[in-house]
């Protein structure tokens, strides 16, 4: 039970691992639920999509 309460958790550190400097188009899939993983989500999407 606790490895599924925590996977949203690691599909996060996941794709943030994959978001580089040279790779900054990929994106967080946003939770169904709208919690506190949905605004982190939602939150970190949002500042790579800021332009320089």
């Amino acid at each position: 039970m606790q490895a599924r309460s925590i996977k949203p958790i690691n599909d996060i550190i996941q794709t943030s691992e994959i978001i580089t400097k040279d790779n900054l188009k990929t994106r967080i899939p946003l939770p169904k639920t709208r919690d506190e993983l949905f605004t982190l989500s939602k939150t970190i999407n949002n500042l790579l999509n800021r332009e320089i």
